[in-house]
């Protein structure tokens, strides 16, 4: 059986149809956090607002980051 520790990178191979299954994973949710300049109070203040991150297009960082901005 091949394995792999990454359950995030792991489901967005799911996602996007990868014969995978998660069978155990310890976290609750994901270990990300956004930070910004103090004049930036709310995530609606980034509107029009140019954003960096690390982990590239489609990893689970912009993932996470695309689902928190659409709502």
């Amino acid at each position: 059986m091949d394995v792999a520790s990454a359950a995030g990178s792991s489901l967005l191979a799911i996602i996007a149809g990868a014969p995978l299954r998660i069978i155990f994973t310890t976290f609750d949710r994901p270990f990300y956090f956004l930070l910004s300049r103090e004049d930036v109070r709310e995530i609606k203040e980034l509107k029009g607002k140019k954003i960096a991150f690390g982990g590239g297009i489609g990893s689970g960082f912009d993932t996470n980051l695309r689902v928190i901005l659409v709502r």
